[in-house]
């Protein structure tokens, strides 16, 4: 899982003293009466390999255009709005991370969706390391692999 930053604030200086961090991924309806989480604790690196550094902010520019997305998103990335969404690939305004050191057990999931309440489970709360760890999810749910 990688990640762009600016190259400058707060939080780059946090990543640099202490690189753990712990990455949430989430997919949830508009009125959350279905949802799902994934928290993946790691450790943020820095990528160093122009050729990687390269093929990420290429994909981040095909998921911006792909999900339609404000130019205003270009803000958090080190360029102003008012630049070309390619501009992430021309200058290297931002940094390139990478989530390394993930501990496939540590990661917890939670999932609610209405079919969950009608059939009455209640405990969708799933801590891998009681599960297979090939899973995030389990029991009475469709497993996710990692």
């Amino acid at each position: 899982m990688y990640f762009l930053s600016t190259k400058y604030g707060k939080k780059v200086q946090n990543f640099m003293q202490n690189p753990s961090v712990t990455v949430e991924v989430e997919k949830y309806t508009s009125d959350l009466s279905n949802f799902a989480f994934v928290a993946i604790p790691g450790r943020l690196e820095e990528v160093q390999d122009p050729e990687i550094k390269n093929i990420v902010r290429q994909k981040f520019v095909e998921l911006i255009k792909k999900k339609n997305l404000s130019s205003n998103v270009l803000s958090a990335l080190g360029h102003s709005p008012d630049e070309p969404i390619e501009a992430l690939l021309t200058e290297e305004r931002n940094n390139v991370w990478k989530l390394a050191g993930v501990n496939v057990r540590a990661i917890l999931g939670l999932k609610h969706s209405a079919v969950d309440h009608i059939f009455g489970y209640t405990k969708n709360l799933v801590c891998p390391r009681d599960l297979d760890s090939r899973y995030s999810f389990g029991n009475q749910f469709s497993p996710l692999r990692l």
